[in-house]
């Protein structure tokens, strides 16, 4: 087993739609890359740093249409059976900024439990163009099955959320 304290995953996500926090951002196929460097040190916690991205799967709809590339930098730190996390993300738009959707940056506190449901909580705050709230409660169970495949599981998951000062989204 690799014992560096550096890891690095990449992934990418294919969606008929980029919804965000109930909102459909893009209504038209969605290719959702991100990849994400983290360094763990076992006394401290770990750090993260990633990169996530919007890119239409639209061939009429070029990535000028809209693409989004967020910027994240994330504290995790874990004490007997929860795990706290804090960070920051940084919203932009390189194709340039669509109609209504500003370059914005949020910072966020969450708890994760390692208990029956894996129950989360979080909390982001967007201090920048839209001053907003939004809170949101994640319960979610990892399956696995010889069938799946070594490495592959299925994670069913169920997110409720709700914003305030959102008049601005």
């Amino acid at each position: 087993e690799d014992t560096s304290p550096i890891s690095v995953t990449a992934d990418v996500g294919l969606y008929s739609d980029y919804m965000w926090r109930g909102f459909n951002l893009y209504s038209g196929s969605s290719i959702q890359p991100a990849v994400t460097a983290t360094y763990t040190d076992a006394d401290y916690g770990s750090l993260s740093a990633g990169a996530w991205m919007h890119l239409s799967g639209e061939s009429n709809n070029g990535p000028e249409k809209y693409t989004e590339l967020d910027l994240l930098l994330v504290y995790d730190y874990s004490f007997d059976s929860v795990t706290a996390s804090f960070g920051h993300t940084w919203y932009t738009y390189p194709g340039g900024e669509p109609t209504d959707t500003l370059s914005s940056g949020e910072f966020f506190a969450s708890l994760a439990f390692d208990a029956f449901l894996s129950p989360t909580v979080t909390v982001y705050e967007d201090y920048d163009a839209y001053d907003t709230q939004y809170y949101e409660l994640g319960v979610s169970h990892s399956l696995t099955s010889e069938c799946l495949g070594e490495g592959f599981n299925l994670t069913p998951f169920y997110n409720v959320g709700f914003a305030t000062n959102s008049e601005k989204l």
